[in-house]
């Protein structure tokens, strides 16, 4: 595909993502949503989602992860991942966070190819190792880390204090951008805000590269949940927020920086 001046100008997938925006205006959204999660009579459908291919031929698994011991304590994390929305208001230590930030999206190697070039390869699978994904830490209550926000450095191993604030402060900033999560985020330690810019993913991928963006952002989302799981701490992902109000406390542009995803990880 030949470099156009105007791609950006006329990107689909910026128009996608304005229109798909959440907004304290969208009064009809909120309506549905907030029925969709009350009404029984849905809850009834969609509680039970279906898998089955009535009449074709299938093949049993077996259950060893739920029943043998070893496989029990093997894939415990995965056994223990839930969406966890109380926490406890008690600091999270240094430690838990560091191998939390580490299994999102850390170096976990080198590798060099024939060109010579050398690559710092993450925990993560990424499209054409772009990596555009950046991750940002609101800092509310961790052990020996003054709030504040931060932007973790996978290659460095380390957190960038880029916005020095109270915890007041960001707590009134992250309920301003997630209203319906304000129990969760009061006693939460951190949120951690992941980014995509898509200068690092378009220039090569074009219009596909918002869908790539988006599919390594629920790559990290994953790892997290499951990191948080072996720290034994909780965690709740959330994607309805006001994008504006995120980005706006996140000091992006909202166009070529977008706030995807932010993932409350607290004490439980």
């Amino acid at each position: 595909m030949k470099n156009n001046k105007n791609d950006n100008y006329h990107s689909l997938s910026e128009l996608y993502h304005e229109n798909s925006k959440m907004r304290t205006i969208d009064y009809g959204f909120y309506k549905w949503v907030n029925q969709v999660s009350s009404d029984v009579t849905i809850r009834e459908v969609i509680c039970k989602p279906n898998y089955n291919f009535h009449g074709y031929p299938s093949v049993p698994l077996n259950q060893d992860i739920l029943t043998d011991a070893e496989q029990h304590k093997k894939y415990d994390m995965f056994l223990q991942r839930k969406s966890r929305r109380e926490f406890q208001d008690t600091p999270l230590s240094l430690a838990a966070i560091s191998n939390i930030l580490f299994a999102a999206n850390g170096v976990n190697r080198q590798e060099t190819f024939d060109d010579g070039t050398v690559w710092n390869m993450r925990t993560a699978p990424s499209p054409g190792g772009l990596f555009p994904i950046d991750i940002y830490c609101i800092v509310q209550n961790v052990e020996h880390v003054e709030p504040g926000i931060y932007s973790y450095s996978p290659v460095e191993n380390c957190l960038y204090l880029i916005s020095k604030q109270s915890r007041e402060e960001l707590n009134n900033n992250l309920c301003a951008g997630m209203r319906p999560m304000k129990a969760s985020i009061t006693n939460s330690a951190i949120c951690i805000a992941l980014v995509s810019n898509m200068a690092r993913v378009k220039f090569k991928y074009k219009e596909r590269g918002y869908r790539f963006a988006l599919l390594e952002t629920g790559h990290i989302a994953q790892n997290i949940s499951l990191a948080v799981e072996i720290e034994r701490a909780g965690a709740v992902c959330v994607g309805g927020f006001m994008d504006d109000s995120v980005n706006a406390m996140l000091n992006i542009d909202g166009l070529e920086h977008i706030a995807q995803y932010c993932i409350l990880i607290g004490a439980v």
